[in-house]
């Protein structure tokens, strides 16, 4: 390599750099170990930070491309992954009724640590008034189950 026509590129120890990049060539068996270690063994982050953490050290031809690949095949990515799509239109804020206990407004917390045979806490509240009841509950409650503990309360 000629120093003068790739004064980007550089030759330490029978490596390749490009400025501060060890260079990487087309072998795909340490490209997928790269990938490996920088995606499944850091917590399978998403591509921008997989990208960021790999070519923070390592470059090579098609390097972005290919770790966009790499995690659209991940099955562990696929099973976990959250599907959070974005809202059409603005929220708007629900009409509060006129009457108390017209509409009651019910949060689940759980599961928390069982005390007493209780692993949850069912939370009801009044839309009007903001009164709220606080009841405990066990999360594998069915639903009839839960429909009489709102209305026995």
């Amino acid at each position: 390599m000629n120093p003068e026509r790739y004064p980007a590129y550089s030759i330490l120890d029978g490596l390749i750099y490009h400025n501060e990049w060890l260079y990487i060539s087309s072998d795909r068996t340490v490209q997928e170990a790269l990938l490996t270690t920088y995606h499944d063994d850091q917590n399978h982050f998403d591509v921008s930070k997989t990208q960021g953490n790999l070519s923070h050290d390592f470059l090579w031809p098609g390097i972005m491309s290919d770790v966009e690949a790499y995690i659209q095949s991940c099955d562990s990515c696929a099973q976990n992954k959250s599907s959070t799509p974005a809202s059409v239109e603005f929220l708007h804020s629900l009409a509060v009724s006129s009457n108390r206990f017209q509409e009651i407004a019910l949060d689940f917390i759980g599961p928390l640590p069982e005390s007493n045979g209780y692993d949850c806490i069912l939370i009801m509240i009044d839309r009007l008034t903001d009164y709220v009841l606080i009841e405990l509950m066990a999360m594998t409650a069915t639903t009839p189950e839960i429909a009489l503990l709102f209305y026995m309360t």
